[in-house]
């Protein structure tokens, strides 16, 4: 996993954060993976809203927000999940409402522009 934050931030006190990610996976978990990960998101977080902007069989972007949950400021984030060979690329911006005010819809365009290759 990468993460990276804005300018000098440190990753325990960041306002915007892009995390990129690698997981070994079976073709065949894609789904299962995806379920899980906005399950984990949404597991004591009763705020959280989810909507789906692409949902390919490979290849899913969503867009996730809270008004804040585990102790945690509100966030906004958009998250892009695919399947390469023989796992998966997940890559997500998000940032803190409040502590960053950010073109959001550029954000969008950049995650759903990214070309992934093998």
């Amino acid at each position: 996993m990468v993460e990276l934050t804005q300018g000098g931030e440190k990753i325990e006190s960041w306002s915007q954060l892009v995390t990129q990610s690698y997981r070994i996976l079976p073709k065949a978990k894609f789904h299962a993976l995806v379920d899980l990960t906005i399950s984990g998101l949404r597991q004591g977080c009763p705020s959280l809203q989810t909507t789906f902007l692409k949902n390919e069989p490979y290849n899913v972007i969503f867009r996730w927000s809270d008004n804040g949950c585990g102790g945690f400021p509100a966030q906004e984030a958009i998250m892009r999940i695919d399947y390469i060979e023989s796992g998966t690329i997940n890559l997500q911006y998000a940032y803190y409402k409040g502590k960053a005010n950010p073109n959001f819809d550029l954000w969008i365009k950049y995650l759903s522009d990214t070309e992934i290759t093998n």
